[in-house]
């Protein structure tokens, strides 16, 4: 946004998070902070990575995302995806695909596999969707601590949101139209079983069902109903 605006306070503001993160790779081909190696805000990262340097061009970018990538391959069948990386691993798909686009390196696919298999089957949930009510805390045993439990996470409104793209992005590896035509699914359950009169699906922060007095968590949209444009 920061670009798009050309507004130069916010773009130094942005610069000194980009700028840290690629001057303090670790030697293993790490990012980030050290007292954190949780996958999931990496996966945040990489897109902010990905879209600087679409704008700027800066070298350092796709030697880092690549090592980085090279990391996690062999260091994922020992730490696997969990929590919000585990169900938002599509994500993270988008930027692998980035990367092989302009590299052509074929261990980023055997990486994509990796994601596929070790993240949360969103094709399969909706295949056979289940969560046609409104989602309750007793339901998902939230005062039990539960709040991390894949049915918690499967049912949490954002993650839901993230996922709408996952046939379409997974297609572009798998090569299979039925992948792609995923997308129809998904939006089509969503839009019956928790659909809101203003197009979104009901999710504070779960599915909350058809009643329009439901709302929607402020971070979840329907951005990636542009993965209709693969």
């Amino acid at each position: 946004m920061a670009y798009l605006l050309d507004d130069t306070r916010l773009r130094a503001i942005a610069q000194e998070f980009i700028d840290w993160t690629l001057e303090h790779v670790w030697a293993n081909g790490m990012i980030g902070p050290a007292k954190n190696d949780d996958w999931w805000p990496r996966i945040v990262m990489l897109k902010a990575l990905t879209q600087y340097q679409e704008l700027t061009g800066d070298p350092r970018v796709i030697p880092t995302i690549d090592r980085y990538f090279r990391y996690q391959l062999a260091d994922l069948p020992k730490r696997p995806l969990r929590d919000w990386a585990k169900f938002r691993w599509q994500d993270e798909l988008l930027s692998v695909i980035w990367l092989y686009n302009r590299t052509g390196s074929t261990y980023l696919l055997d990486l994509a596999q990796i994601l596929h298999k070790q993240g949360y089957d969103w094709m399969g949930e909706f295949a056979d969707f289940q969560f046609k009510q409104k989602v309750t805390a007793e339901y998902l045993k939230l005062d039990k601590g539960e709040g991390l439990a894949d049915l918690a996470l499967a049912t949490h409104g954002v993650n839901n949101g993230q996922a709408v793209k996952c046939g379409p992005v997974w297609s572009q590896v798998s090569g299979s139209a039925q992948d792609r035509r995923a997308v129809f699914q998904m939006i089509d359950d969503l839009d019956r079983f928790h659909g809101l009169p203003n197009g979104m699906f009901s999710c504070d922060e779960h599915f909350a069902g058809l009643d329009p007095s439901q709302g929607s968590e402020l971070c979840n949209n329907r951005q990636s109903i542009c993965c209709k444009l693969f």
